[in-house]
């Protein structure tokens, strides 16, 4: 039985393979590549919402004592705890039902100099700052003389964690959820569905639209400007083939979007 993502060592048959084999071994192909994407989306699924019930289930089972951790200190672990489970269920599926399991998600360091590097947050910096600019114009366009929803509104909670327990959302919303986020949606998913009929970019601009959706605290300009930094980080993972060039830049653009949090709400 196929695994649940076809990764680097599984690339789909050549033009020329699919000319010269039947059509029931083509046609069992196209069938398997559909169900190996449709099983990836929906392990991303498993293991995005089954971190939220998991974490959600532990504070509530965590006491509550005079003795023990106070309420306050049991909800703002919240994040920790869904970036850990998220984790250990994402080594889980991988090491289990994937075929290539670790090798093929791009884990391995590239070949960089350190001006790549720094030409890869730089540059993915611009892209964000450009997107940003449009979606807010756009957002404000549409909404005429109403007022437009700011990009800070909705992420008062994590503002109150910063403000108490900063190291707890830095570890969990800077690097853990960076980490995961990444090996995830690039190094899984996206590289899962490109190897089918949506081909590299259609691969890409699912996982990356399910990546931004998932973020229902963001106002809908934000997840748009997700979903076009998903496809560039996509195709960083594609050209330099590894997914941490990307991870760096998301640790580096988390950290530093939850101090400015903490400063601005």
């Amino acid at each position: 039985m196929a695994g649940l993502g076809t990764l680097a060592s599984s690339a789909p048959w050549s033009t020329a393979q699919q000319a010269t084999a039947s059509p029931e071994i083509a046609a069992e192909a196209a069938r398997t590549t559909v169900a190996q994407c449709v099983a990836a989306v929906t392990a991303v699924a498993a293991i995005v919402i089954g971190g939220h019930l998991a974490a959600s289930g532990l504070m509530h089972a965590m006491p509550r004592t005079a003795g023990g951790l106070g309420s306050e200190t049991i909800n703002h672990s919240g994040p920790l705890l869904i970036a850990f489970i998220q984790l250990a269920l994402f080594v889980l599926v991988v090491t289990w039902f994937t075929r290539d399991r670790w090798a093929g998600l791009g884990v391995a360091m590239p070949d960089l100099r350190i001006w790549h590097w720094l030409a890869i947050v730089v540059g993915l910096y611009a892209l964000k700052a450009a997107l940003s600019i449009a979606a807010l114009a756009a957002a404000s366009a549409h909404a005429g003389a109403g007022p437009t929803r700011l990009p800070t509104e909705g992420l008062a909670p994590f503002a109150a964690v910063m403000k108490s327990n900063a190291w707890l959302l830095l570890l969990a919303g800077g690097i853990l959820a960076a980490v995961v986020e990444e090996l995830l949606y690039r190094g899984y998913l996206s590289k899962t569905l490109e190897g089918s009929l949506l081909g590299f970019w259609g691969g890409a601009l699912v996982a990356s639209v399910i990546w931004s959706g998932l973020h229902l605290y963001y106002p809908l300009s934000l997840q748009i400007v997700l979903a076009g930094l998903g496809l560039a980080l996509s195709w960083l993972r594609l050209r330099t083939g590894s997914v941490l060039p990307g991870m760096l830049w998301h640790v580096v653009n988390n950290a530093i979007g939850l101090i400015a949090l903490r400063a601005l709400v």
